[in-house]
Parts: structure tokens; sequence; C-alpha cells
């Protein structure tokens, strides 16, 4: 055991120690993050506000429909008109102005036409879209006042009907959300899909990469081949769990430094949204549901399963990749890294139909199966399974990592020391019978 927490800590440090493990760590959250806050701070830093004269000739009443009725905000600016049109084309670039927004005589509120913008530049698609919906909310309410709708009449005609779900099993009864559910089923899936592909790779490549400098002849005449194989898998899991970790923690941190920062301009970028209107009370009041169910699932339950899956998943698929790394040359074989892969593709294949079917005879028999467990047990986990199927399940994916590793080590005390010969299913099979 001490030679084996030995290779454990060979690996960590060692790997945790290289530039690339660093730049991979830092550099990959914040991508992320980036990506997902870029056009929050795109628009903090654009200060160039867009300045439009408006002149209102629609002759709804004597003022005209949309005279002082512009919202500015720190993108644009109103300026109210009084001269003519044409006048105003001819003098608009020397009093600041950016544009002109014209409503004509003609201007039909029910057609939405007569409406047109002059300017020396392209409006933007923001600042277009801005002003649109803004001429729109207008009309809209000027058209419901003239056949007395009010406010409180549409609220009640825009209630869409509500299904409250239920939810009574041995952990009892309680409130459920489907799209909660599912949404956070299937990131569970997706985490331990990638997991399993990138850290069960990684631990091939260094296996091949022993097996072809021939280091793993000088380690195998101190430790057992067994206890080699099984410091590298662990030592390799905790780098995999050390660098996601980190990357919870940047990317959170970020999204909530954004957050605190720059919470007005994102709420501002989601008022610019397309269909972003009078819904938005709505809007606000269904994710702030959407907030509270999400804080009332079983939390604890979820979390301690998802990672007794993520364990168990990256050991049981981290044996069968160094098995396939101890047994390939330098290139490695690909029929066999496909053999492996490919029961983690059908995972995924089987999740998106138990996203659907949480329940179902296929979610059910999957999530008993060793090789599918991980991904498809945690899709179904916010769903509540019972407690049963979910006892059954860790007890097969425990059977299954002990009979993987058990089969991976029979594979390494051969494959690791075999060099210059093509290995086949057959000769696998040979290997595992062979006595030391």
């Amino acid at each position: 055991m001490n030679k084996t927490w030995i290779i454990i800590k060979r690996e960590y440090i060692t790997r945790v120690r290289k530039k690339l493990f660093l730049v991979t760590t830092i550099l990959a959250p914040l991508g992320i993050a980036l990506i997902s806050v870029l056009p929050v701070l795109m628009s903090s830093v654009s200060t160039e506000k867009t300045v439009i004269g408006v002149i209102d000739d629609s002759k709804i009443d004597s003022t005209g429909l949309f005279f002082e009725k512009f919202q500015n905000d720190n993108s644009l600016e109103f300026i109210y008109l009084t001269n003519s049109y044409e006048q105003a084309k001819n003098e608009y670039a020397s009093t600041g102005l950016n544009g002109i927004l014209y409503i004509a005589p003609e201007f039909n509120m029910y057609e939405g036409t007569g409406v047109e913008y002059y300017s020396k530049e392209q409006l933007g698609l923001k600042s277009q879209s801005n002003i649109e919906k803004q001429m729109s909310q207008i009309t809209r309410e000027l058209k419901l006042a003239k056949i007395e709708i009010t406010p409180e009449i549409i609220d009640q005609l825009s209630k869409d009907v509500r299904i409250k779900s239920i939810v009574s099993n041995e952990q009892g009864t309680q409130e459920g959300n489907t799209a909660i559910a599912t949404m956070i089923g299937s990131i569970m899936g997706f985490v331990i899909y990638i997991v399993m592909l990138m850290y069960g790779t990684m631990v091939m490549r260094g296996v091949m990469e022993e097996k072809t400098n021939r280091i793993a002849e000088v380690m195998v005449s101190s430790v057992k081949p067994f206890q080699l194989m099984l410091g590298k898998i662990v030592g390799i899991g905790m780098v995999g769990l050390t660098q996601f970790i980190i990357w919870i923690i940047i990317v959170v941190s970020i999204q909530m430094g954004v957050g605190l920062f720059y919470g007005e301009q994102m709420a501002q970028l989601q008022t610019m949204q397309p269909g972003v209107g009078m819904e938005q009370p709505q809007n606000i009041t269904a994710l702030a549901k959407a907030f509270g169910d999400i804080a009332q699932l079983p939390w604890v339950y979820i979390v301690s399963s998802f990672l007794f899956f993520f364990l168990g998943g990256y050991l049981l698929y981290a044996a069968l990749f160094a098995a396939v790394g101890s047994a390939t040359g330098e290139e490695g074989d690909q029929s066999l890294t496909f053999i492996v892969t490919l029961p983690v593709i059908i995972s995924i294949m089987i999740m998106i139909n138990t996203l659907e079917q949480p329940n179902g005879t296929l979610a059910i028999v999957s999530s008993m199966i060793p090789f599918t467990a991980p991904i498809v047990m945690c899709a179904r986990l916010p769903f509540h399974p019972p407690l049963w199927q979910l006892i059954l399940s860790m007890l097969s994916l425990t059977g299954g990592f002990i009979f993987t590793t058990w089969l991976a080590g029979r594979i390494y005390r051969v494959g690791i020391l075999m060099y210059g010969k093509k290995v086949t299913l057959k000769e696998l099979g040979k290997w595992i019978f062979y006595k030391a």
C-alpha cells in the first residue's frame, strides 16, 4: 500500500507541476466565463451614445403619439424636434445628432408603417431593436385603451396554465419541476461524460508514454504491475478532481463578480432581447420561482449521489483505458479504444431518452448496467428515482469497478512489458488467464 501511495503522489505532483496543467486549468474556465460575460463587458466599455432627433408628425393627438415617450438609456438618447423633416435632414449633423427618427402623418399604428430613420450611417441592430420595441409598446397601449381593455384584463388573458407536479416516494412528498430536473440531470450527465472520456484517455496516454519510454520496465522491478496501474489511475483521478474544483471556483467567482459589478448592464441586455416587453414581469416571476425550485431540491442527496457516480464512473473507465494503453503501441490501437469508448457514447444517447422518460424501462435497466449507470442514473437523480433503484445502481457500479479493475490488472501485467506484437481480442483473452 505504501508503494501504491508513492506512485499516486508521483503521478499527482508530476502532472500538477506541468505548465500544460497550469495553462489549461486557468485558461479553460476563463475562456468559458469570458464567452458568457463578453456581451456584458462589451456593453459596459462602450461609452458612445447614439443621439437621435425625433420628429413626430403623426396626427393621433395634438403633440404626436410618441412625443416625450421614448426612454433614454446608456446607448440611446432621444431629442424631440419641432422643425420640419426636410429642414432637420439638412441641419441634424451640425447639431450633434446621429440621425433623425421621423414618424410621418400617414403613420398607421395597426400596420406599423410610416416610420423611417434618416442618417449617414446604418443604425445598429441593438439600437434599432430598442426603438422598435419601445414604439411597439407605446402603440400597443394606445390600441388597448381605444377598445377599453385595461392592464388588469391583459394580465388575466396572459395567464398560462401551470401544472403543479407533486412527487411522492420513499423520501416523502414534495413539489417537482420538470424543466429544472431536466436541466440539472443533463448537466450532471454531460459532466460525467466529459470526465470519463477526458481523464480516461489521459490515463491511457500516460500508460502508453511510460511503456514507450521503457519507464515501466524499471518501475515493475520495484512494484507490482497492479500497484503501478492503480497508482496511476488514482493519481490522475486526483489531478482531474483538483482541476475540476478549480474550474468551478473560477467560473462561479467570475459570474458572481460580473453580476455584482455589471448587474445593471445585464438587466439592460436582457430587456434588449427580442420578445421581451410586457411579459418581462411574468418572466421575472417565473425566474424567481425557478430559483426557489432549485433551492428546494434535496441537494445533499443529489450531490452525494453525483460524487459517487462521478468517482465510480471514472475509476471504472480509467481501469479499462489503462488496460488499452498497456496493450497498444506508441500510436495506440483505435479498435480497442473504440470498444472502451462505445459504452460512454451509448450512455449519452440513452440519457437523452431518459430525460424524456426518467422512469421508463430503458432508463431503469440502463441504470443497473455498470457501464451506463454513471451517466444515466445521474440524469435520473433530480427526478427522484426509487431508493432501491439508486442502491442497486450503486452496487452494480461498485461490482463493475471491482471486475474491470481485476480485468484491467490482468491485462496490464502482461501488456506493459509486451512490445512489437499486434494485439487482438483473442490475445487479450489469453493474457487474462496467464498465470504469473
